[in-house]
């Protein structure tokens, strides 16, 4: 029997990936900046911000977003990392940054412990796994009673992933190409959850689709022309409304309710 919870991406491409960026200091993430201000928004118009609420995030490294979520909500902080390494470089990079945080080694699928979240969350986890279905179950088993899920993927389902899968097919094939409507369908599909927000977030933007590395190795002018005429969209654009074709992220907010909850 095939193991449906198979990683796009193998362990070797994440370890190597961040030791090769070097990451000495954590940097705060700037919620002033989109597309993140957008994301930011939802966040503090649906998540408790009163102090002592625990936040859990799954695939944690480096640890911006649990400095995010100690800083911006107060909460406590955990994470749960399956590259050991990096769990362990992150918990450095937050100490470092005056942030308390607990960190787990694991695999999300075999990892059980015994007790459950206010907040679950995950930054770009989702989409490396071929079956979704099984890793957003999971994500929600972690979630306390009158707790929350946020889940904010890459939307490769439009024109981020169109502009990826031609210009870095390496990376697009360690993604699943999902839209946020078939993750939101799985969430729904738990009647203990209640969907706050599920859209897709930010203008259109380029940044890490691999466009502009492409265009850089094919030479000054075609930089000059198609990555000038890449950053005008970005910039014309970013007024316009969030479209299932032109935004780079998709989120996703629920809650879990309540035993006695409607």
């Amino acid at each position: 029997m095939k193991d449906k919870n198979v990683k796009l991406s193998k362990n070797d491409d994440w370890s190597g990936k961040w030791k090769d960026q070097k990451i000495t200091k954590l940097d705060r993430i700037v919620i002033t900046n989109t597309p993140f201000s957008d994301i930011h928004n939802v966040l503090k118009k649906h998540l408790p911000s009163e102090g002592g609420n625990e936040c859990i995030e799954i695939g944690c490294y480096p640890g911006g977003f649990m400095r995010y979520f100690s800083e911006e909500f107060g909460y406590k902080v955990s994470g749960l990392e399956y590259i050991e390494w990096c769990g362990i470089h992150a918990a450095e990079l937050l100490k470092d940054a005056g942030i308390d945080a607990t960190l787990y080694n694991g695999d999300i699928f075999k990892w059980n412990p015994e007790k459950q979240w206010d907040i679950v969350c995950s930054f770009g986890l989702v989409e490396h796994f071929k079956d979704i279905n099984s890793v957003v179950d999971k994500h929600m088993s972690l979630v306390k009673p009158d707790g929350w899920l946020v889940l904010e993927f890459p939307n490769h389902a439009g024109l981020y992933g169109k502009v990826m899968k031609l210009v870095n097919k390496v990376n697009y094939s360690i993604h699943n190409q999902m839209s946020m409507e078939y993750a939101l369908n799985i969430v729904r599909q738990n009647k203990e959850f209640k969907v706050y927000d599920a859209s897709y977030r930010g203008h259109i933007g380029f940044l890490n689709s691999g466009l502009y590395p492409w265009l850089r190795k094919k030479g000054k002018l075609w930089y000059f022309i198609i990555g000038g005429a890449a950053i005008f969209l970005e910039k014309l654009f970013k007024y316009l409304p969030n479209t299932r074709m032109l935004s780079p992220y998709s989120l996703i907010v629920a809650k879990k309710l309540q035993s006695n909850d409607s």
